[in-house]
């Protein structure tokens, strides 16, 4: 059989990856969020210290509004939140994402 196989196995293992894989994404979202937020480090409300780093203002307030909407993600996967009305919690980040959306 050519590709990937088709098993018992198999299936748990790819099952299980996409849930592990899901809940590691998200965990890094929020530590992303938190960092941004870290006034020692990226907290000026002026963006000063991103720009710093040669991104503009506009792609500063955009990681923030991204990482701010994953991190409330996170939060609802985790039922520590609720989200209404519905909310496309991607339409920031797929400004970071390029080509692949």
């Amino acid at each position: 059989m050519a590709g990937f196989p088709l098993d018992q196995n198999s299936f748990n293992q790819r099952t299980g990856r996409a849930v592990v894989n899901l809940r590691n994404a998200l965990a890094e979202c929020t530590a992303i969020k938190a960092l941004l937020d870290d006034t020692s480090i990226f907290g000026n409300p002026d963006n000063s210290q991103i720009i710093a780093l040669g991104f503009t203002s506009a792609e500063a307030v955009q990681f923030r509004a991204a990482f701010a909407a994953l991190a409330k993600l996170d939060q609802i996967s985790h039922g520590q939140a609720t989200q209404s009305p519905a909310s496309d919690f991607f339409f920031d980040a797929k400004h970071l994402g390029g080509s692949t959306w």
